[in-house]
């Protein structure tokens, strides 16, 4: 037992700190946009997307089926879903975001056209003048002090903060140290590469350096939540927590799988596959995807 929570403590200790690292290396080395289009990159992500792949449906899913023979698959396809109503959550909680931004804009660009018709007219008070332009820019100010925080970069924090707790939750409630170092393996082979990724995407919103950590230490923590509270679960072991830890697996891979399938694959596809520069780029994603899969399985 000792020997296990060391390995989960480990676990917890180095996917945090390593992606907290690679995630501000980025703005550390100058690097946004440039990031995305980098075809290694693109690879190692499509690898880490095999990785999880295996992950999920080989190996934490089969364990799930050992102790839910008739509950596990159904459970697993629960935890697809679950991560696929909060990525459309996000998406709604964006979209209303953006309509409350437009508003914004249109009042202060209204604010402008009242005070330019109010120049144009002789005699019209100095004052009203005054009390027109404060109006105009306290808007412009509301508007800008609004626009970072509703940025689409900080859905995509939140939805991979989510993933991180629950990959953190499959090595959490593993008991077995062997496993443990495999889903330690698996998980790291994509979160430190997701984990880049994420701060290219950050850093390329010109946030400051600090802005940016902030950020990544929130990401990077969700996986130590998610193995303490593993930990937690697996320590209080009762006739609940034993039908509880089989549950959280199938959730989680299921959740792995939604990672794979709707965000890892379709997007690396789509990034490559209407360019001319890399003919084979879709092939050699494959390629590598195949490999990760190797490798797990």
């Amino acid at each position: 037992m000792l020997a296990g929570v060391g390995v989960k403590a480990v676990a917890a200790v180095s996917l945090s700190a390593g992606s907290y690292l690679t995630g501000t290396l980025p703005s550390c080395l100058g690097l946004g946009r440039s990031c995305k289009h980098s075809l290694s990159l693109s690879l190692t992500l499509c690898f880490g997307g095999g990785v999880l792949l295996a992950t999920s449906v080989v190996h934490v899913l089969t364990d799930a089926r050992l102790i839910l023979p008739k509950w596990a698959d159904l459970i697993f396809c629960f935890g697809f879903m679950m991560l696929y109503m909060i990525d459309e959550l996000i998406k709604l909680c964006e979209n209303w975001n953006k309509k409350v931004n437009c508003h914004l804009e249109v009042e202060g660009l209204l604010d402008r056209t009242v005070h330019h018709c109010y120049e144009s007219v002789p005699g019209h008070d100095h004052n009203e003048q005054e009390e027109e332009r404060i109006g105009q820019d306290e808007n412009q100010e509301l508007s800008v002090k609004i626009k970072p925080v509703t940025n689409k970069r900080i859905g995509l924090l939140v939805a991979f903060s989510v993933h991180s707790i629950i990959e953190g939750l499959v090595i959490g409630v593993q008991p077995v140290p062997a496993k443990m170092l495999l889903l330690l393996g698996a998980i790291s082979s994509h979160k430190l590469v997701v984990s880049f990724c994420l701060g290219a995407e950050l850093a390329s919103d010109g946030r400051s350096f600090f802005s940016l950590s902030q950020s990544m230490l929130l990401y990077s923590l969700g996986s130590s939540l998610g193995i303490i509270l593993g930990i937690l679960i697996e320590k209080w072991r009762t006739t609940a927590t034993d039908t509880s830890i089989p549950v959280l697996q199938a959730l989680a891979a299921g959740s792995l799988l939604y990672v794979t399938v709707s965000e890892v694959l379709p997007r690396e596809r789509s990034r490559w596959e209407h360019q001319t520069i890399h003919p084979l780029a879709g092939l050699a994603q494959f390629i590598f995807f195949t490999l990760g899969f190797s490798v797990i399985s």
